[in-house]
């Protein structure tokens, strides 16, 4: 106990340590442990561990992870704890910044006991019984136990060691559950556009005026039978959702609030229901929702996607589109809006969408791509005569709807992108253009045709950044202007691949942009920020090229100085992953024929094979704790997320599910995985999408493969995601 006492001399006096009061104690504890040193600190550590952190590791509230990191990470590991643990306790980082020499252990000690015995109750109501018990049970331990056990492990420890300074910081995560409120932060990339708005029109599309316009996402539009509504997809409250309202743009509703997509929404005849497109059931499925109730229902119910709903004349009909039993193809069908009398009217190689009916409920129009380019035909409801192509003028064309006077109209697509108007009775004559062009997104005309609404693009400045809805509370998203999004260990700043061409960095406001590395002979891909944040490692190459391909992983400094070839081989070397201790780096090669993963030191040497399958193992990532490596493989024929050893043992398959699964990355406590999969399909009609794939979310899941759950829903790619270190930061506006 004297040298307990001669310890205490070093404790601060003042506002700081009065506020502390019996916690001075521990504080000494830690000043002693820095005086520790290899196996000696070690065994500490463990006696430490069992005597104290057990109710830590039984309720996983703190990850611990023993890292090699420098003096001038301190405040940020302090920081991370002062903002995780709680809020009222704004003196820590001063106190800790008044020792000449701040310890990493003290900080520690200072913190856990801190966040152990004065935490704010972290879960909600629905999980709270179990914390909240062991809360209390923790806070009735008096210091002078927490004191005994930490005296217990320091003393043995210094008998064995003696005094040296030890110089490692402790990693330090609070546990951050789906249940709790912004626990983790995910930033991703999206095919999904920044920017589109409903216009409203003349007939020809001439005169053009925005509707209830909003700086997100707007589309997809449709009137009202009588013409007093209009009905339209926004994402302006975070998820897709149906709004309405009238065509001078005054009486906006919200019609559905719901965290999944929401989408394609057409009135029935009475004015009286709506169906709609919508994910709630985890496919893209027909919905039917009762205007004057709120009532809702799912119509079809079935694997697959179902898209573009329309309502037959009497209502007594929807005809839609769907991918059942096919890949990336679509075909015509017609269903009660009970569920009941499905039947298919078109079975024609590629997309069949968008049915119209006519006035007389005898046919549908639609679009094709079984010539090779988009074109209007027409078939009948029930006879088994084949389709009648009704448009022959070059130029794809979508979105046919049978207006007032008998006409089918649709839009053009491209560059010169206009509406026209044929007669479906007269076929083989000419389609011409009308004279207003542009860009003309499905458009739906009014039911005198007198008037048109559409989406399009609009000029807005594009933002790096935005927040997006997430599906699963307490994870909070952050879309990213650019790809494979990659943050420093103080969490606010990233790195990320610009056009796919350059690598970049800003900070998570999107502030200070600046270059980090480009190559005007060769792309710059998918950054990979080290734990120390001294370097950032990225590929030199076409990533996605062939395996003769001549790809390098390099490492730069963040400023951009100091580039340089650490794997110096002529293969297919990409997408670099650090191991926690900054020393590693794995990696997928093609340099023994198949693409695997290896593991090289970053200095070049040590370079090590893990995987040996054929096919193609990509995308590793290690984890925090440094014990496996995620990755996505398709050597079951199927891309599925796997994990093996960093000695190449232990290989185990996580998902099994059909579509592409891919992009895995660790949680920063490594309790979660997030991923990209194609698993809930197609959510719209592929040719109306405008994206190579439309398809992709993002999810989560557990290291071992349970508790799958979706974070994003939407008919556009989500992918490449990535974990921002510290979580609560400020909103992104």
């Amino acid at each position: 106990m004297k040298m307990l006492a001669s310890i205490k001399t070093h404790v601060p006096e003042g506002r700081a340590a009065k506020s502390l009061g019996e916690d001075r104690e521990l504080i000494a504890f830690g000043d002693l442990l820095n005086h520790l040193r290899g196996e000696a600190l070690q065994q500490s550590l463990g006696l430490l561990d069992g005597a104290v952190a057990h109710d830590l590791q039984q309720d996983s509230f703190l990850v611990l992870q023993w890292q090699r990191r420098q003096g001038p990470q301190l405040p940020i590991f302090v920081d991370r704890m002062n903002r995780e643990c709680f809020h009222d306790l704004s003196f820590s980082l001063p106190l800790v910044k008044t020792f000449d020499e701040p310890s990493p252990i003290l900080s520690f000690l200072f913190l856990y006991h801190r966040c152990e015995t004065r935490g704010k109750g972290w879960s909600k109501s629905d999980s709270s019984s179990r914390f909240e018990i062991r809360k209390q049970e923790r806070m009735e331990k008096s210091l002078s136990q927490v004191g005994f056990r930490l005296l217990l492990g320091l003393v043995v420890g210094f008998i064995l060691s003696g005094f040296l300074c030890w110089s490692e910081p402790v990693w330090v995560a609070a546990e951050t559950q789906q249940e709790q409120t912004a626990d983790y932060t995910i930033a991703f990339a999206s095919l999904a556009p920044w920017d589109l708005d409903v216009f409203i029109a003349d007939a020809d599309g001439s005169n053009p005026k925005p509707l209830a316009s909003h700086p997100d996402l707007d589309y997809n539009a449709a009137f009202s039978p009588d013409g007093q509504w209009i009905v339209f997809t926004s994402h302006r409250n975070g998820s897709a959702d149906l709004y309405r309202v009238h065509p001078d743009g005054s009486g906006l509703q919200r019609l559905t609030d719901h965290p999944a997509f929401d989408d394609a929404a057409a009135f029935s005849p009475d004015g009286q229901r709506i169906a709609f497109v919508s994910s709630r059931s985890g496919q893209a499925d027909l919905w039917v929702l009762e205007l004057e109730s709120g009532k809702t229902w799912n119509v079809t119910n079935s694997p697959g996607g179902d898209f573009r709903p329309a309502w037959s004349p009497d209502g007594a009909w929807l005809a839609f589109s769907s991918d059942r039993g096919t890949r990336d193809e679509s075909d015509l069908y017609v269903i009660r809006p009970d569920g009941t009398g499905l039947r298919r009217l078109t079975d024609a190689p590629g997309w069949d969408g968008s049915p119209s009916w006519s006035p007389d409920g005898r046919r549908l129009a639609y679009y094709s791509t079984q010539g090779g380019s988009e074109q209007i035909f027409t078939v009948g409801i029930n006879n088994n005569s084949p389709p009648t192509r009704i448009t022959d003028s070059s130029g794809a064309k979508l979105s046919p709807q049978w207006v007032a006077d008998g006409r089918v109209c649709f839009a053009w697509t491209g560059s010169e992108g206009a509406l026209g108007c044929v007669n479906p009775d007269h076929t083989g004559e000419s389609t011409p253009r009308f004279v207003t062009r542009g860009e003309f997104l499905s458009p739906k005309w009014s039911p005198d045709g007198k008037l048109v609404v559409f989406h399009r693009h609009t000029n807005r400045p594009v933002p790096s950044v935005r927040e997006r809805s997430s599906l699963v509370p307490g994870v909070r998203l952050l879309r990213i202007n650019g790809a494979f999004p990659s943050f420093s260990p103080a969490g606010d700043t990233l790195s990320f691949t610009d056009n796919f061409r350059s690598i970049e960095r800003m900070k998570i406001d999107g502030s200070d942009r600046r270059q980090v590395y480009k190559d005007t002979k060769s792309p710059a891909f998918a950054p990979a920020w080290s734990p120390r944040g001294d370097l950032i490692a990225f590929t030199r190459g076409r990533v996605f090229a062939g395996g003769s391909t001549d790809n390098e992983i390099y490492v730069v400094h963040p400023d951009g100085s100091n580039a340089r070839n650490v794997t110096q081989h002529p293969a297919n070397d990409a997408l670099p992953s650090w191991s926690p201790d900054g020393q590693r780096l794995v990696f997928r090669s093609t340099r023994d024929g198949d693409k695997e993963l290896y593991v090289i030191n970053v200095d070049g040497t040590g370079l090590t094979r893990l995987t040996t399958s054929p096919g193609t193992d990509t995308f590793p990532h290690w984890s925090p704790l440094g014990d496996h490596i995620v990755f996505a493989s398709d050597r079951t024929g199927d891309f599925e997320i796997y994990t093996v050893r960093p000695d190449g043992s232990d290989v185990r398959q996580l998902t099994h599910s059909p579509g592409l699964d891919m992009h895995p990355v660790w949680s920063p406590d490594g309790k979660w995985i997030c991923f990209a999969s194609a698993r809930g399909g197609l959510r719209d009609e592929h040719p109306l999408t405008g994206n190579p794939q439309p398809y992709g979310d993002l999810y989560l899941m557990r290291p071992d493969g349970s508790e799958v759950r979706a974070l994003t829903a939407d008919q556009f790619e989500d992918g490449t995601p990535t974990w921002v270190p510290l979580p609560l930061l400020p909103p992104v506006h």
